[in-house]
């Protein structure tokens, strides 16, 4: 979660209004969806495109933090 939060204003707007509502409003995909005026498919596409951004995100900070992917010393 912490990527998420650090990296919160690079996400779009729409993926930021998808995850609030996922996790914090504890909404279904469903009702996200007839809240923003999408179809439940591109909610759950929102949300996945989101968590994989944090995800990288993650992954990219742990790496350059063990010194790992740096190329040779």
């Amino acid at each position: 979660m912490q990527a998420v939060t650090q990296h919160w204003d690079e996400l779009p707007r729409r993926e930021q209004r998808v995850l609030i509502l996922r996790y914090y409003g504890n909404l279904t995909q469903e009702e996200v969806a007839a809240r923003l005026g999408l179809s439940q498919m591109h909610v759950s596409r929102l949300q996945a495109q989101a968590l994989a951004f944090a995800r990288r995100q993650a992954t990219h900070r742990r790496f350059s933090a063990d010194g790992y992917g740096q190329g040779p010393p």
